[in-house]
């Protein structure tokens, strides 16, 4: 069997939609029903084996794609694949955490002071490429990642809801590990005191190589 390109996706294994999950196997016509799509997986995936019936290398993938098509369910069970995380990402550490939290307490400390909207803007744009220069290389996109989805609310916050142009290019840095959305608004010596000690190593062409040329609003 030619592996199939994958449109669908199931969003979550635990979240179960009324009357629960159904699989019919094409070959053999014979369906399987279960609340819980693991074990749906594992006995199709028996039964086609007992029966010789090929599929997929990657099984899981095919598996999600045709479960999703059968029942006809959208969202929140299921929806367009997500993109692969970015190879630079490299995922949250503690010391990650840690500097997240730091930041966000010397940003207390100063009453939450941020940086005047066109140095947000001009961050934004060295970030995200501007059309003459590329997007930076440590801009990535992140995703099957719940605890950087989870400080999304807490950052719209703290910048009391700004956005630049390019808010919606705008992802996590692969340097540092910090939701750029956030950290543009950021003034450098809030983030040099957050970054203290650690050995974070920004692309050549970064704002935070330089110093604010204005301070914070």
């Amino acid at each position: 069997m030619e592996k199939p390109h994958r449109e669908l996706e199931l969003y979550g294994y635990s979240m179960v939609p009324r009357g629960g999950w159904r699989f019919t196997v094409a070959e053999t016509g014979v369906s399987f029903q279960s609340p819980d799509p693991g074990g749906l997986a594992y006995s199709v995936r028996k039964h086609m084996d007992a029966n010789d019936i090929a599929y997929p290398p990657d099984f899981k993938e095919w598996f999600e794609d045709e479960l999703c098509r059968q029942n006809g369910h959208g969202e929140p069970w299921c929806g367009p694949a997500l993109p692969k995380p970015d190879p630079a990402w490299k995922g949250l550490s503690t010391d990650d955490l840690a500097r997240f939290v730091r930041t966000v307490k010397y940003l207390a400390k100063s009453g939450f002071k941020i940086v005047r909207r066109h140095v947000a803007e001009e961050r934004s744009r060295i970030c995200a490429g501007d059309g003459t220069t590329p997007k930076c290389p440590q801009n990535v996109e992140v995703f099957g990642c719940p605890k950087c989805f989870a400080f999304l609310a807490v950052i719209a916050r703290m910048v009391r809801g700004r956005k630049t142009e390019k808010h919606n290019e705008l992802h996590a840095c692969a340097a540092c590990k910090c939701a750029l959305r956030l950290k543009v608004w950021c003034p450098n010596d809030i983030l040099d005191k957050a970054e203290e000690g650690d050995n974070v190593v920004y692309d050549k062409r970064c704002w935070r190589l330089k110093p604010d040329a204005d301070p914070p609003a």
